[in-house]
């Protein structure tokens, strides 16, 4: 209804309309120059991707152009004036390397050119109070952003995968009304600022800035916002600055993949917290933490050789999730049971731990896989004794743990039954699903194995049936893809259910409202092909009466509709019922 109140604007001249969409009317406007100041809006999406010749005029004709969104035409031409009167610029794949000089829309309040030929942005004296997103991911030839002092209401800062920026100013770092920043990537990108105080900041994303030694400092009540930090594949990243701890509300941090990281800093509470920690005292009595709000933390891969930086997190730590993995250490606090909320442990590949102490009640899912040393699990008995019952251990990878099979005396098999499956919180499984699942399990991993082996890297998708046993060994094979950064679209795709399965449970659906009939057959079939004798008849009566050399009476299987729909196909185990007769 909206499209047609426009059209009736102008019924026959697109140009005095005020907003176009339909691809002929916005290429007629752009390539024969009959736009006006009428025009309000413009939306560019063409059937199919094509050059669009724009006019000289046709862009300075609509002075009060508001939005411009251009979703896949490749405009070329005069594409070097933009009015000012613009509010919203979408732009995809910009041709130009900078935006036109006399360009200045001061109430700019959207500017987003994603894959453009940018390659370098704004000038010292550019004023934007209105703009609150820029997003300029995917451009190649971007290399500084600078500075933005001119932009005080910017709210979303969108750098990803701009592999050739090097230098973002310092100004970038005191963006007051800063919500969301991601420079996720940006592979060659080598100055930060040095200083953070975005007031509003909820989100910094600075994963894959593999040239970046160190994080900035955080001042002092500043920062209050900030709810999520990812460093992941920060590959230089040496050091972290001991400011990272004013930041009291932060949930997620995220550091994994950060070889030459080799420890936290150290907090000011950690002595105190030590000192409560060994004299045993009451909750209470430890109120000094840091991360008070902390839920997820990654430090996996990163060479920590201990785990002091913990302290000061305490027992008072909201944490539920913590990522250890690739560590150096060879033992872990005993301390580490008073986080009462952890559910998800992971120690992979920790090749030097001896040891996992008790831990709290309230863990779900521990993954120690490739632990080569490790030789003992604190209260292990207590988990076996209560595999199934709900609130133990639902989860575990404990794959090549060698040593530890030893010092339990259990063979591989009964290891693998106990911890290499998922249990349901409601309903212990059956031995033969719960074997079942062990099997996929295993099988994926040995396809883990042959991928890294044979250097295939990327993977799209894995075809199995709708079994739960495969619905665990898929979540094992995203995990351990991911690892190898293997996977395309992030894994959304991975497991590609089976057509035929989901046909054949479709048809036995089905089936169950001709269930009465279907059974009279069957046992009909059953009872012939119980005896050769009977089933010898049979093949006489179909020689005779029905002209046919093979008279197999088939039997159907419920794994499997088509069986039952040869079954009741041939005319043979029909005629059965005339024998018992």
């Amino acid at each position: 209804m909206g499209k047609e109140i426009v059209r009736q604007e102008s019924p026959t001249e697109a140009g005095e309309r005020s907003r176009l969409w339909f691809h002929e009317d916005v290429l007629q406007v752009l390539t024969e120059e009959t736009g006006t100041s009428k025009v309000r809006g413009i939306m560019i999406e063409m059937p199919k991707k094509e050059d669009i010749h724009v006019a000289p005029k046709a862009l300075l004709k609509m002075r009060n152009l508001r939005y411009l969104i251009n979703r896949n035409a490749s405009l070329v031409g005069n594409v070097g004036y933009l009015p000012n009167s613009l509010r919203f610029l979408d732009w995809y794949k910009y041709p130009l390397e900078s935006l036109p000089p006399e360009f200045n829309p001061k109430k700019l309040v959207a500017l987003q050119m994603p894959s453009s030929s940018i390659s370098r942005f704004g000038q010292s004296t550019m004023k934007l109070d209105w703009l609150k997103s820029l997003d300029f991911s995917r451009c190649e030839r971007l290399k500084e952003i600078p500075d933005f002092s001119g932009f005080p209401n910017l709210k979303k800062l969108l750098l990803v995968e701009c592999r050739s920026l090097v230098e973002i100013h310092d100004s970038v770092g005191f963006l007051d009304k800063l919500v969301s920043f991601s420079v996720q990537d940006c592979s060659n990108l080598t100055r930060f600022p040095t200083k953070l105080g975005m007031k509003s900041l909820k989100v910094l994303n600075m994963k894959g800035c593999k040239l970046l030694e160190c994080f900035p400092e955080i001042e002092a009540g500043t920062m209050e916002h900030l709810r999520e930090i990812n460093l992941e594949s920060c590959e230089n990243l040496k050091a972290l600055p001991s400011s990272i701890y004013k930041l009291k509300y932060l949930q997620q941090l995220v550091v994994r993949g950060a070889p030459k990281l080799l420890a936290f800093p150290m907090s000011t509470t950690t002595s105190t917290t030590k000192q409560c920690l060994s004299d045993d005292n009451n909750d209470e009595d430890c109120s000094l933490t840091v991360f008070p709000q902390m839920t997820f933390l990654r430090v996996g891969d990163c060479n920590i050789s201990h785990c002091d930086f913990l302290m000061p997190f305490g027992f008072l730590s909201t944490l539920t999730y913590l990522d250890l993995s690739g560590g150096s250490f060879v033992s872990l606090p005993r301390w580490i049971i008073k986080f009462v909320n952890l559910q998800w442990f992971i120690l992979r590949d920790c090749k030097r731990l001896k040891e996992i102490p008790q831990l709290s009640p309230s863990i779900k899912g521990i993954h120690a896989g490739r632990c080569k040393s490790l030789e003992r699990i604190s209260n292990f008995s207590d988990i076996l004794e209560h595999q199934n019952s709900s609130g133990w251990l639902q989860w575990s990878d404990l794959s090549e743990c060698y040593k530890l099979l030893h010092t339990m005396d259990l063979d591989v098999e009964t290891m693998a039954s106990i911890l290499l499956n998922q249990h349901d919180d409601q309903e212990a499984e059956s031995d033969a699903l719960t074997k079942q699942k062990v099997e996929a399990l295993e099988e994926l991993k040995r396809v883990a194995k042959d991928l890294q082996q044979w250097e295939i890297t990327k993977v799209f998708t894995i075809t199995v049936d709708n079994a739960s046993a495969n619905d665990v060994a898929v979540q094992y094979m995203k995990r351990r893809l991911r690892g190898y950064k293997t996977l395309m679209f992030d894994a959304e795709y991975l497991h590609l259910r089976c057509a035929c399965h989901i046909i054949n449970l479709v048809v036995n659906d089905g089936l169950k409202e001709l269930e009465n009939g279907i059974a009279t057959i069957r046992n009909n079939a059953k009872y012939v092909t119980s005896s050769s004798v009977r089933l010898d008849k049979i093949r006489k009566f179909a020689i005779l009466e029905l002209c046919r050399a093979n008279a197999n009476v088939p039997l159907d299987v419920i794994t499997r509709w088509n069986n039952t729909f040869l079954m009741l196909r041939y005319p043979d185990a029909v005629e059965v019922s005339y024998l018992r007769a």
